[in-house]
């Protein structure tokens, strides 16, 4: 996230949600990002179901590679 083509991108971390991204690695500001998204997360619920998938994709790949244990 922290690319140059990216960080003059306006809501660049919805956008890339949006356009599939699971995990946002290294935006330029974290808690803009957060705040961006939390947002839309609580106002869109087609954004909070992508939102919610993701979230439940990078757990499954957690649990099946050892990284987190219930």
């Amino acid at each position: 996230m922290n690319m140059g083509g990216v960080v003059s991108v306006p809501n660049s971390a919805t956008k890339a949600i949006q356009a599939g991204c699971d995990i946002l690695l290294m935006p330029v500001d974290a808690k803009k990002a957060h705040t961006e998204i939390l947002n839309l997360y609580r106002t869109n619920a087609e954004f909070k179901k992508k939102v919610d998938e993701a979230a439940m994709r990078i757990i499954r790949m957690k649990l099946c590679t050892g990284l987190l244990e219930l």
